[in-house]
Formats: structure tokens, C-alpha cells, sequence
């Protein structure tokens, strides 16, 4: 029974490169980089406490946060000189050991803050010494062929990384690991900045990778005008104000109008909001003074307010204290609160940066990303060359479509009738879910139109208006008992959609497709959707010629998995991650099942990063088994393991916990039954770009490949463009091979990659990365959806497992 790792088997070494494709030349946007051994000292920096000395000599301590505390460090670095620098947070380096005249290492330092918020600041910080530190480690990992991804020098490099952002603070604002430089003016509710990434990347020689970035953030200005803006005349409305506090919750805002007494210097204050008065300035009162917001401050400022029917800011969390908010500015760089959805179409739309343009900007950036310092002197920091890596690559041979009339170019092909239609006839019915649905006799038109097309009969039944959410489950039953396959649900912006996938994929079975109303006005949309509808009944849409004879006799499942992590949410159950896991079941390839389930959702201290790895992989892999076998009436001999989401600090605990687990599932199933495993990382989460080196192209071409030079230096990885980019920049897929007792060459997997991302049933054209992965993160999301507005989410789940109706785990349901 092996339930054990080889250690010779995790993180395999490279086989040799891969030879099949086409040969070509890509730029990426990475630079040769150099650093010298220069040993710094560290040192561990912590704010204790801010706090003023009373008449009596006594400490009285501001209460403040940790992240409120750190900003005033400032000011203490400002004494250091030019030979320090820091990571923002807790570490600081040093060419030199600081002047033991100046700092007290081990006990407290006392620093006097400038005039702030009118009182005479005292921080209070302790200086630890550490120890030392250099880029050694960094020369020992690239030298040594046999240093592994988990071993890599991550102090060493968050060194060179934080010297590299340190020294373009003056002209960028440092927000984590991104350099900031201005904003874009887009809507009300949010502005994006841009800006650029910049890292230290070990690959087969130093490098640094840099790329375009931006994010979303609350925009900065007058609270009262902010607003105004987003709200609108919403702001007057009194009925409004308790939704319009929650909204401002937390919200970092600062008040100027103060003047010190004694000095008659103005300083300003921060507070953070806790939502409004129930009552506008001029009506809320002050009652130890009985004395209303509005008056009291035209008495105390002589501010006579622009704004007195608006509410007042709380600004204590625990005491009714206000503030005019037309006297409040919000900070900069603070999270947006406008949903995620146009937030995300803004930044799609910005990112959308052509290749040439996008490597323009990061060369104009890389000629000044070195500024020279004594910093920069002590470290022999420097770029070897001002021109970005030109690395090999190959562009890889697409499959063929079976059925398909035409060739697959630049990642298309054009559909033609479906591989295997689910059924001779679906009998449908149309439920639609708005308020005035004018178009059901275009739509049964236009769907009869493409089934034709496509192979698959369609016949209409009926047409149901509006039905209350109660009443989905039985109306389901009801088209079920007249034979109706398919229910096509209509929906406006905002519709019941978990509501109607709870109801059919949980409680009553029926296959749904759900449509917004807003995607029936586009041309011809009914071909593509027909593509979800065919692969949810049972169907194949087509299949990639010859892909069950890739591995010759073997017999070889492919899994995909994904963990999905809650956003910020009220409700406890969706305070919780949802992990799914696919398997094939066709030798096509084209079939797969799922398990969805719930876990916990933990957050490392040390690294910030939510745990990733699934919890009773075991039971969830025996039903995949279960299930292969019952369709396939024998086990895979091999299996390939495309598993999403895990970066590189998390290898080693997800392959001891879930390759492992899956392995005493073998055993469990039956006793000496032992698969290869293959454990395949899909990263996406990168800022690696290729620029092509061909006339007239704007990005790769899908299947651009590199396999040398920008992957680690002796494990097998590689970067994989698998689809043509529509706009902007294509980002390639990064494979990370952490375990392999397949002992599968380059070209083999590399291949098969490729073709399985041209097995995504959603669409005609190839994918980002492989369709198992694809349809895990799916599934993994239907969970999350099964959950909101669940009036009872805990009746959902079975030890932790969603409880899918039988009929259902049979189907593609995700897609």
C-alpha cells in the first residue's frame, strides 16, 4: 500500500525540453538583474504606542491601531539617513549598524512627533536586532541545479524587491508589492490608479519582471461632495441614511479645521467613520450643551456650514460624537465599496493594453527604475542590459475538431452540428422573470433555428410568467411529470438566478439554462448558449481528434480542482471557502462529474494567504473513482491532476495532504489498485507577458510555449499561451509540475495541455488553460451561488457536501 511520497518524485527534474512545434522568438518582460553579496544588518521595527505627557508627568496613552501607528515610522526613518530602507511593515535593513547614539536597541525609543492634532506626540517604538542578511542565498539557489521551488531564498529576494520599491518611493506611491503613479477619473463610486509591479524573479539567471498594473479605489475628495455624487439627492432623504452610513463604515476620513491654542498653528485629525446621525446637522444636538451640530460649530470655528440638512459623520464606535461631513476629506488608497462587477468591467477595459503599447510603457519605466543611491552604490544594483529577455519558444500544433468543417486558426473554429446531440427532441419551456418579456415568439424562433443548425431538436411547451421563488421547486416537477427537459429562464440585470439553481440542481430536477434579457437583444446569441444547454443534458458539442489515443493503452483520468474564497460578506454561510473537484469520465475527455463542498475559511498570519488545500480529498476522489468505473467499467491506469490556485509556498502541504489522500483512496477502493500520479499547478496569478517577434502581430499566437531560460532552472515547468487574446495582453498559464510517477516527457504533456484547452464546451475557441481546471472553478462557484439567500444553507450540505440530486451529478450542471 504506497500512501507515501517519493521524494524523488516531488518536483521532478526537468525531462529534456520540448521539441515538437514550430520554432520562434518571444520578448518577455523580464530584465537581466544585478546585485552584489553586501551583508546587511536587519533589524525588526514595532510602534508600541503613541501618548502624551500629562502636567504630572504621566504617560497618557492615544489609542491608536497598529496600521494608524505605522505611519508616523516615517518620521523615525526620516533620522535614519540614506543608508536604510524598509519594507513598509516590521523589517528594516541597513548598510551599516545604526548609531548606537542615536537608537537604543532592545528598549524603548521615544520620538517627538511634528505639531499633530494639536497636542504635543510622543511615539514610543522598539528597535530589535535580527541579525544580518544578503543576496547570497540567492547566488547558492541559482547555482545549485538541484535547489528545490520551496527551498527558494524568499527573505533574500523580498530584500531586493523592497530596495527596488524603496527607491522609487519619491515618485510612486508604494502600495504593497505595486508602484502607483495616477489615477484614472471613471465613476462616481471608485478610481482606478495605474501603475506598475516590479519583483525579483530567480529563473535560470537573476531577473526583474515587471509589469502594468492598477486598482480600484474610493475616490479621494470632500465626503459631502463624494457622496453627492454617488448618492445623489438620496443624500437628503433621512429614510436613506442608515444604508449610506453602513456604506461609509470604515471609511478613513480627516477633519482640518483645527487650530492649536497655544501655538495658533492649524493641524488636522483622522477618524474613521461609523455611520450617521439620525438627524441632519442643524437637527442633531449636542446634549451636555443643548446646543445643535450646526450651531455649535458656527459658535466654536466660526463655520458656518453650506450643508446643515445633511447628516453628521460618527466618528467614535462606542460614543455619539458627529462631524459635518462637509468638513471631512476622505483619505487616499482606501478599498472602493461599489459592487464587484463594474469594478471589474473598468479594470478589464483599462488593463486591455496592446502588446507593443504595453512593452513601450515598461521599457520608458525600466530606464529610470534604478535610481542611484548610496543604497544603490552599496548594492551594486544594477540592470546588465536596458533590453528585456528574448527567450526560445515554440508555437504548438493545434488539434483538429472532429465534425468541424473548418480548421482551428488563431484558436477558433467554426461550430457546425453537434458531436453527439443530448436527445432526438428537447421538449422546453420559457420562464421568464421579467416584468413586460416581448420577445418569447423571436426567441422560440431563433432557438428552433440554431438547434437545426446544431443537431438538436427543440420543441416548445410552454411559456410560464413571473412564479414566485417558492413555487420553483414544484413548478419544476410539474414540467418534469409533461416530459419538459429544459426550463430557459429569462432574467433581468438582478434575477433570482441561486434561487433557480438551488431549486433544480438541489431539490427538484430539471436542466435550466438561465439567460439575461439584456443578451437576447445581441445577434444570434442562441448558438452559443445552445453550447451550455447540449453539454448540461448529456450531449458532446464535438471532440478533438485522436485525443483518446494520446497515451496509447493507458487508460488516464484527468481531475481538475479549485478552492474559491468568500469576498466581504454578511452572511456566516458565505463566510466560507467552497472547493470543487472535477473528473473525466469519456475517453474524449469531453465528460466530466463534480463534487462541491464546503470548508473553512482560514487565513495564515505569517503569509496572509488563505489555506488552500480541500479538505477529505479521500472521500471526494473514492466518488470521482466510484464514478469512472460505473461509466468506464475499469480504473485509470494514470492520472493527471490539474489543480488551480496554489502558490508556491503552498506546494509541499498540498501534496502531502492531498495527493495522499487521494492515493489511500485508490487503496480504500480496492486494496493494492496504485495509479501515476501526475500533480500539475495552474498558476494564473503571474505578471510574465511575451511580446511576439513577427511582422504584424499583436499577441502569440495560442500555443506559444517556453520551456526554458524564464522557468525555474531544474524543474519541470512551463508557460503556455493556450488562446488568442482578444484585447489587450495575453497572459500566459503557468504549469508547475510538483509530483510525477508517470515520468511523462515534455512534449507528451505539453501537447495534451494545450489540447485540453480546446475542450471547453462553453465556447469554440481555445481557453486560457485546461477545461477541467475551467469547469472546477465553476463548480466551485455554483456552490458559493447555492448558498446565497439560502433559507437554510446548513439542509444544503451532508458532512460538509453539498447534497447534488442524483440526476444532476450524471450532468455537467456547471457549465
Amino acid at each position: 500500500m504506497r500512501i507515501s511520497l517519493s521524494f524523488e518524485k516531488y518536483l521532478p527534474k526537468r525531462p529534456s525540453p520540448g521539441t515538437i512545434g514550430t520554432k520562434t522568438r518571444v520578448v518577455v518582460n523580464c530584465w537581466d538583474l544585478e546585485v552584489n553579496d553586501k551583508v546587511l544588518c536587519l533589524y525588526d521595527i514595532q510602534p508600541k504606542n503613541l501618548y502624551t505627557v500629562t502636567e504630572t508627568g504621566e504617560e497618557k496613552i492615544i489609542l491608536r491601531s497598529e496600521k494608524e501607528l505605522r505611519k508616523f515610522m516615517s518620521y523615525v526613518f526620516g533620522l535614519m539617513g540614506p543608508d536604510i530602507f524598509s519594507d513598509g511593515g516590521r523589517c528594516l535593513y541597513s548598510i551599516t549598524p545604526l548609531d548606537g547614539n542615536k537608537f537604543t536597541i532592545g528598549s524603548p525609543n521615544v520620538f517627538t512627533l511634528p505639531d499633530t492634532e494639536g497636542k504635543n506626540l510622543k511615539l514610543k517604538y522598539i528597535i530589535t536586532d535580527v541579525g544580518t542578511i544578503s543576496a547570497q542565498p540567492i547566488f547558492e539557489y541559482l547555482r545549485k541545479g538541484s535547489t528545490r521551488t520551496d527551498n527558494i531564498p524568499q527573505d533574500a529576494i523580498n530584500m531586493v524587491d523592497n530596495l527596488l520599491r524603496w527607491i522609487n518611493k519619491k515618485d510612486y506611491t508604494l502600495i504593497k508589492t505595486s508602484l502607483f503613479e495616477r489615477s484614472e477619473e471613471l465613476r462616481p463610486e471608485f478610481t482606478i490608479y495605474k501603475g506598475f509591479s516590479i519583483s525579483a524573479r530567480p529563473q535560470w539567471k537573476l531577473r526583474l519582471n515587471a509589469d502594468l498594473t492598477c486598482k480600484a479605489f474610493f475616490p479621494v475628495g470632500n465626503l459631502a461632495d463624494i457622496l453627492y455624487e454617488i448618492k445623489g439627492d438620496e443624500l437628503y432623504n433621512s429614510i436613506r441614511w442608515p444604508g449610506i452610513g453602513e456604506y461609509i463604515k470604515n471609511l478613513e476620513v480627516e477633519a482640518s479645521h483645527y487650530t492649536n491654542p497655544d501655538t495658533g498653528k492649524k493641524y488636522s485629525k483622522r477618524f474613521k467613520a461609523h455611520g450617521l446621525s439620525p438627524k441632519s446637522a442643524r437637527e442633531q444636538m449636542i446634549e451636555e450643551r443643548n446646543i445643535s451640530i450646526a450651531a455649535y460649530f458656527q459658535e466654536q470655528y466660526g463655520i458656518k456650514l453650506k450643508y446643515p440638512d445633511l447628516p453628521c459623520v460618527k466618528t467614535k464606535a462606542n460614543r455619539e460624537e458627529y462631524m459635518p461631513m462637509e468638513l471631512l476629506q476622505i483619505l487616499p488608497f482606501q478599498p472602493p465599496k461599489a459592487d464587484v462587477g463594474p469594478i471589474a468591467s473598468e479594470m478589464v477595459r483599462i488593463a486591455a493594453v496592446k502588446p507593443e503599447q504595453r512593452f513601450r510603457k515598461l521599457q520608458s519605466f525600466i530606464r529610470t527604475v534604478i535610481k542611484q543611491s548610496p543604497l544603490v552604490k552599496a548594492m551594486g544594483l544594477k540592470l546588465t542590459s536596458q533590453d528585456p529577455v528574448v527567450a526560445d519558444a515554440r508555437i504548438l500544433p493545434t488539434p483538429n475538431i472532429t465534425g468541424s468543417g473548418a480548421p482551428v486558426t488563431r484558436g477558433a473554429w467554426v461550430p457546425t452540428r453537434f458531436r453527439v446531440p443530448a436527445f432526438m427532441e428537447v421538449k422546453y419551456a420559457i420562464v421568464h422573470f421579467v416584468r413586460a418579456f416581448s420577445g418569447l415568439d423571436k426567441a422560440k424562433r431563433d432557438i428552433s433555428q440554431a438547434g437545426q443548425q446544431l443537431g438538436l431538436r427543440l420543441v416548445f411547451e410552454e411559456e410560464r410568467k413571473t412564479i414566485q421563488i417558492a413555487g420553483l421547486s414544484n413548478y419544476f416537477k410539474q414540467l418534469r411529470e409533461k416530459d419538459v427537459k429544459l426550463a430557459i429562464c429569462i432574467l433581468p440585470k438582478t434575477g433570482p438566478y441561486s434561487d433557480i439553481k438551488r431549486a433544480c440542481e438541489l431539490e427538484q430536477f430539471l436542466v435550466t439554462q438561465c439567460v439575461k434579457e439584456s443578451t437576447l437583444i445581441k445577434s444570434n446569441p442562441w448558438p452559443n448558449i445552445l453550447l451550455k444547454i447540449n453539454g448540461k443534458l448529456g450531449g458532446v458539442n464535438w471532440e478533438l481528434t485522436g485525443i483518446e489515443k494520446h497515451w496509447g493503452k493507458e487508460i488516464v483520468m484527468i481531475v481538475g480542482a479549485d478552492v474559491t474564497h468568500p469576498g466581504p460578506v454578511k452572511t456566516n454561510a458565505l463566510k466560507k471557502s467552497v472547493a470543487a473537484v472535477v473528473g473525466s469520465i469519456s475517453s474524449n475527455y469531453m465528460k466530466y462529474v463534480a463534487v462541491v463542498r464546503q470548508q473553512d475559511y482560514e487565513i495564515n498570519e505569517e503569509t496572509h494567504t488563505a489555506r488552500e488545500h480541500i479538505d477529505d480529498m479521500e472521500g471526494i476522489f473514492e466518488q470521482l473513482l466510484e464514478e469512472f468505473y460505473r461509466k468506464n467499467n475499469t480504473l485509470p491506469s494514470k492520472i493527471l491532476f490539474y489543480r488551480d490556485g496554489v502558490s508556491e509556498g503552498q506546494f509541499s502541504i498540498v501534496v502531502k495532504i492531498e495527493l495522499t489522500a487521494m492515493q489511500r483512496a485508490c487503496t480504500k477502493l480496492r486494496p493494492g489498485y496504485q495509479p501515476g500520479f501526475t500533480f500539475i499547478i495552474v498558476q494564473k496569478r503571474h505578471h510574465i507577458r511575451f511580446l511576439p517577434t513577427g511582422v504584424g502581430l499583436n499577441n502569440v499566437i495560442p500555443g506559444t510555449i517556453i520551456d526554458t531560460d524564464i522557468t525555474h532552472n531544474s524543474e519541470f515547468d512551463f508557460y503556455l499561451c493556450s488562446h488568442q487574446g482578444i484585447q489587450g495582453t495575453s497572459k500566459p498559464a503557468h504549469y508547475h509540475i510538483i509530483y510525477d510517477d508517470n515520468n511523462l516527457g515534455a512534449n507528451e504533456l505539453q501537447l495534451f495541455t494545450f489540447y485540453l484547452c480546446h475542450a471547453y464546451m462553453r465556447c469554440t475557441r481555445s481557453v486560457s488553460y485546461p477545461a477541467p481546471t475551467y469547469y472546477a472553478h465553476l463548480a466551485a462557484f455554483r456552490g458559493r451561488d447555492w448558498m446565497k439567500g439560502a433559507p437554510n444553507p446548513e439542509g444544503l450540505l451532508e458532512n460538509n457536501q453539498f447534497k447534488i440530486l442524483p440526476e444532476q451529478r450524471d450532468l455537467m450542471f456547471f457549465l
